[in-house]
C-alpha cells in the first residue's frame, strides 16, 4: 500500500465529524492522545474513609500541536482481558497542545483542584487487584489503551518520565513505575495533570552514569 493509500486507510478509520465509526467532534487518529498515568486506590487520611469514591483518576496527554476537542470520545475502563467493561462518553471539553489532562470519577460539581473533567460513576471502581484497562476510542476506532497492574495503596501508576509519552510505549509493561516523590493530596502520590516524575528500574542497568 503507497503512502497516499495508507493515510486515507488511517484517516477513513479515524473519527471526526461525519466519522461512521464514531460521534467524536473532532478528528482523532491512534496516537494523538496518550493514557500516561491512572490512580486506582486512594489511601485515606488519618481518621478518614476509606472510600475511593471521587479520588479515582487517570491522565491522559496531548500528543499533537493543536488544541483537540474531546466532545463524543468514549472512555472504557475494564479488566486487561476486557470483561466487566463499563463506558462514558465525553461532553464538550477540549485538550491544550502538550497538555497533561485528569479525568476522575468525581461529579461534575464536585471535582477536586486535581481533576479536570468527571466520568462520575460510570466506569464502575477501579481494580485493586489482578489489574484493569483503560481505554479512549471514537467509535470503533481506539486511540489509545494502557493496562495498570500493581496497584498499591495511595500511589498512582506512571508511564516512565524518562522519554515522552508515546502510546506505543504505554503497551510495555516494564515502562510503567509507582509514583513516590510528589504527594498531591495527604497521603497519596502521583502527578496529576503535570509531567511524571518516575524511571522504572531495569535490572542491570544502572541509574547514575
Amino acid at each position: 500500500m503507497n503512502r497516499l493509500a495508507l493515510f486515507v486507510a488511517v484517516f477513513a478509520s479515524a473519527c471526526g465529524p461525519g466519522s461512521e465509526s464514531g460521534d467524536c467532534s473532532d478528528t482523532l487518529l491512534p496516537g494523538d492522545l496518550v493514557v500516561t498515568e491512572v490512580f486506582a486506590d486512594a489511601k485515606a487520611p488519618p481518621g478518614g474513609s476509606g472510600t475511593d469514591d471521587g479520588k479515582e483518576w487517570f491522565e491522559i496527554y496531548n500528543n499533537t500541536e493543536r488544541p483537540v476537542e474531546l466532545k463524543g470520545m468514549t472512555l472504557t475502563h475494564s479488566r486487561p482481558d476486557g470483561s466487566r467493561a463499563k463506558s462514558h462518553t465525553m461532553k464538550a471539553v477540549t485538550i491544550a497542545p502538550g497538555q497533561f489532562f485528569t479525568l476522575g470519577n468525581s461529579a461534575d460539581d464536585l471535582l477536586p483542584a486535581y481533576i479536570d473533567y468527571g466520568f462520575g460513576a460510570d466506569l464502575g471502581d477501579f481494580f485493586n487487584t489482578d489489574g484493569g484497562q483503560v481505554t479512549i476510542a471514537c467509535g470503533g476506532s481506539e486511540i489509545d489503551s494502557a493496562i495498570y497492574e500493581s496497584v498499591k495503596e495511595g500511589h498512582s501508576r506512571q508511564l516512565t518520565a524518562a522519554q515522552p509519552p508515546d502510546y506505543q510505549i504505554n503497551d510495555v509493561a516494564t515502562n510503567w513505575c509507582e509514583a513516590s516523590d510528589t504527594e498531591f493530596e495527604d497521603s497519596n502520590f502521583g502527578t496529576p495533570g503535570s509531567d511524571n516524575d518516575c524511571t522504572p528500574v531495569v535490572i542491570g542497568q544502572c541509574s547514575d552514569a
